[in-house]
């Protein structure tokens, strides 16, 4: 989950879309380990610098708090944009297809992503998933 959503987070130009942008979960062309970024983890090709890497064990911890896996929270995330309308994944086995759908129905409390925003994880003025949203769009 990316703290800046650059451009992307404008509005498009009136009666037109605007350009996709290729990203990744994490905002990024390669994401971070997400199940458990610790020392060592590799991000965007090379390995990720120390902030990086305590930034998303401080998102991984909000996520522990809810028992949320911090991977679903990053999947779920760019849905919450109005101009997102497909999340493509790098998907390479049927174990990743599989664990990759479960974590798009994983119900994600409105409560973590106010945590997130309060402790400055995501910005305030970032769209978040709602509950009822992702839950009745994956039934």
């Amino acid at each position: 989950m990316a703290a800046s959503l650059g451009p992307f987070h404008e509005r498009p130009p009136e009666g037109g879309v605007g350009a996709p942008e290729p990203c990744a979960p994490s905002g990024k062309p390669v994401r971070l380990q997400l199940d458990d970024p610790a020392s060592g983890a590799r991000y965007n090709y090379v390995p990720a610098e120390p902030v990086v890497i305590a930034r998303a064990q401080k998102i991984k911890a909000v996520c522990d708090r809810y028992g949320v896996p911090l991977p679903a929270a990053a999947l779920q995330f760019p849905f919450a944009h109005p101009r997102v309308c497909t999340v493509l994944l790098g998907i390479r086995t049927i174990d990743e297809l599989e664990k990759n759908l479960g974590w798009l129905n994983v119900s994600i409390p409105d409560e973590l992503w106010a945590d997130l925003k309060s402790e400055g994880l995501v910005r305030e003025d970032a769209p978040t998933p709602r509950s009822s949203r992702i839950e009745s769009r994956h039934q």
